[in-house]
């Protein structure tokens, strides 16, 4: 440290901290009068053109004449500053304005004390504070410096000072009162290191982030340059085939094609179309976002109107669709998922794929298999739903197949389309036990609640599709063991079809009522539930898009009618 040319005499204060700014603002003003009646003259340094104004207001209202120095007043900066240190002479200015020139003191202030020094707030960084400070005391002149702080500055709220206002609390204190002592001047100073080691640190890190542009930039031009100056730039753009074919399917012998393992290589490219996910994203996402993406792999299916090409991409899309839920089911679980087989059915290849981990290979189950296979044929679209339309609607455009199934997909995301049988968890997770179920018919009966897996748009009496399923369960719980769910479930439905209540209302168990619990039952997450719906409706989508282009339907352009003002009144412009 350089030591200064004569001793400083100048008188650092404790910091004073309040607990609101309007608290400390108050202070500030009364501090100012009474120096301004001694005649000592004072320089408040802000931390902002706003700070300055409103204390400039504040000053007006009391009566005391000041200068206000900020970003608006380029040209008398200096003049401004060379008077702050005259008798009575009170100066508002930012803390960065006028620090090039020097303040002297007038006749008679040096016997005042000096130039007093008023900090509003503490800066993020030491050296702004000890800058504003520096305007007092120099040249051995006398000098004093005191800074007010408020628990609701920036620094003291980005330092977590919950305890300090706990302990300010604790004493009763007032906002008005004032708390000021070594130690708190000690804890404002550690605050501040903090501060600008963050930001010595980010700082550090840009540094290193630029580094790493320059050296991609080289890389760029040296590539632009080869290709404006080269005669060929053919050998470039193979060695960017080769790395992309490298990373994308591995490190393969490029001589012995007829070795590769193209199931391995499939898997792969479904793979790395997963990594941009997450662990925890959704899987109906992950499942939209994957069919959207078929359409960049088959250019050929945007020829809607070519029947075979069609046909095609009909089957293709059925057969693509298990494997993309199975992939992220898999993905979710942190499983790589298995290789589909010529050996398995589609229900077991689906059920392989989203169930096998590297410890554990799936192993095929005659009941669950059955079961799958009955729910996804029961759950094939069968009728102008939202998701159907949606298909039809995008499909009309003469969009390929994979997009139009994207957009079914996503209609069937919604939870009044695809989580009816999520709700009916939820419905009886919330009955809790058996013994509920009949206190929660009544509380059906008065509308206190809502009956979730009865009643049908389509069937008006019992759903013949119910009935196959909870056969189904009885099976499936038979090999996992019964689930307190399927007591209340039976029960729940067992009341309810003896209640004219229900029975008036056509309100009969559908097939979601029970498909609920034996996708559960199977190890399905609920998430997983909607998936596996879009698996099932796949083909009833797909049939609807191909049945639509047959007859080559037109656009769909729904009919509106309005239904607002005829005459709508409203003021001129000049009236309003």
């Amino acid at each position: 440290v350089i030591p200064t040319h004569r001793p400083i005499k100048r008188n650092d204060f404790n910091d004073v901290i309040y607990k609101s700014m309007q608290a400390k603002y108050k202070a500030v003003i009364k501090e100012v009068s009474e120096y301004y009646s001694k005649g000592q003259p004072v320089l408040i340094g802000t931390v902002s053109v706003e700070v300055s104004e409103l204390l400039s207001k504040m000053l007006k209202q009391k009566g005391i004449p000041h200068n206000v120095l900020n970003a608006k007043q380029h040209q008398s900066e200096a003049q401004i500053v060379a008077q702050a240190g005259l008798k009575k002479s009170i100066t508002i200015a930012t803390n960065m304005a006028g620090r090039g020139t020097d303040i002297k003191l007038g006749p008679g202030v040096e016997e005042l004390g000096g130039l007093h020094i008023i900090g509003t707030a503490r800066h993020e960084s030491r050296r702004i504070d000890l800058q504003l400070m520096g305007r007092s005391g120099r040249q051995g002149d006398n000098g004093s410096s005191r800074f007010y702080i408020s628990l609701e500055d920036d620094l003291m709220r980005l330092f977590n000072m919950d305890r300090l206002a706990t302990y300010m609390d604790r004493l009763s204190m007032d906002e008005d009162q004032e708390l000021s002592a070594g130690m708190l001047n000690r804890g404002v100073s550690n605050a501040q290191k903090k501060v600008e080691e963050r930001n010595f640190a980010m700082r550090k890190h840009l540094l290193e982030y630029d580094d790493v542009l320059n050296q991609q930039r080289e890389i760029i031009y040296d590539l632009r340059n080869k290709a404006l100056l080269s005669e060929s730039i053919k050998d470039t753009i193979n060695e960017f085939i080769e790395d992309f074919i490298f990373d994308t399917v591995g490190d393969l012998d490029f001589k012995q094609i007829k070795d590769w393992d193209w199931q391995s290589i499939n898997q792969q490219l479904n793979s790395n179309l997963l990594k941009a996910f997450n662990n925890h994203s959704h899987p109906m996402g992950m499942f939209t976002a994957g069919l959207a993406a078929l359409s960049t792999l088959y250019p050929d299916a945007r020829d809607v109107e070519d029947p075979e090409i069609r046909q095609k991409h009909v089957l293709n899309a059925i057969a693509k669709v298990p494997t993309l839920a199975a992939s992220a089911a898999a993905y979710r679980s942190g499983y790589p998922g298995a290789k589909s087989s010529e050996e398995l059915s589609y229900v077991e290849n689906f059920l392989s794929m989203a169930f096998s981990s590297p410890d554990a290979p799936f192993q095929t189950n005659p009941t669950f298999t059955k079961a799958l296979d009955q729910l996804l044929i029961l759950h094939a679209d069968h009728e102008q739903n939202c998701s159907t339309t949606a298909v039809r609607v995008v499909g009309s455009s003469h969009a390929d197949p994979y997009s139009a199934l994207a957009a079914g997909s996503a209609a069937l995301s919604g939870p009044r389309h695809g989580g009816a049988n999520e709700a009916v968890l939820n419905m009886l997770d919330e009955i809790g036990s058996f013994d509920n179920v009949n206190q929660f018919i009544d509380s059906v009966k008065n509308g206190e609640g809502r009956l979730m897996g009865f009643g049908h748009r389509v069937y008006k009496n019992y759903d013949p599709r119910a009935q196959i399923i909870k056969e189904t369960a009885h099976e499936i719980f038979e090999l996992t063991g019964k689930n307190p769910k399927l007591d209340i479930a039976l029960k729940l439905e067992e009341a309810a079809l003896e209640d004219d209540y229900f029975i008036s209302r056509k309100l009969y168990p559908n097939v979601d009522f029970y498909s609920g619990l034996i996708y559960q039952a199977m190890g399905f997450p609920v998430e997983m539930f909607t998936v596996l719906f879009a698996v099932a409706r796949t083909a009833g989508w797909i049939s609807h898009w191909d049945e639509m282009l047959s007859r080559n339907t037109r656009i769909a352009r729904p009919r509106q009618l309005y239904i607002g003002e005829e005459t709508r009144q409203f003021p001129n412009i000049e009236e309003r």
